[in-house]
């Protein structure tokens, strides 16, 4: 865990690999900042075409947003 300071406001940040997902040393799949609010930042995918590969990203997504107490109702589009 790390802290940013924004608007003089300390905020930790974590890197989060949820169990089930690729885990790898070179990123994470997702990035939490705990305060004041608790916006997720989920890393992307590679862009292949739809079908399995999509279905795949959606469990992902919410595997992703279930480790910390979300589901895909709670995304903001």
């Amino acid at each position: 865990m790390t802290g940013v300071s924004i608007a003089g406001n300390i905020m930790s940040v974590r890197h989060i690999d949820p169990d089930g997902l690729h885990c790898s040393p070179t990123f994470s799949q997702a990035v939490v900042v705990e305060q004041p609010a608790k916006p997720i930042y989920i890393g992307g995918h590679d862009g292949k075409p739809i079908g399995p590969h999509s279905r795949r990203a959606f469990r992902d997504l919410a595997t992703i947003l279930e480790s910390e107490g979300a589901t895909l109702a709670n995304i903001v589009h």
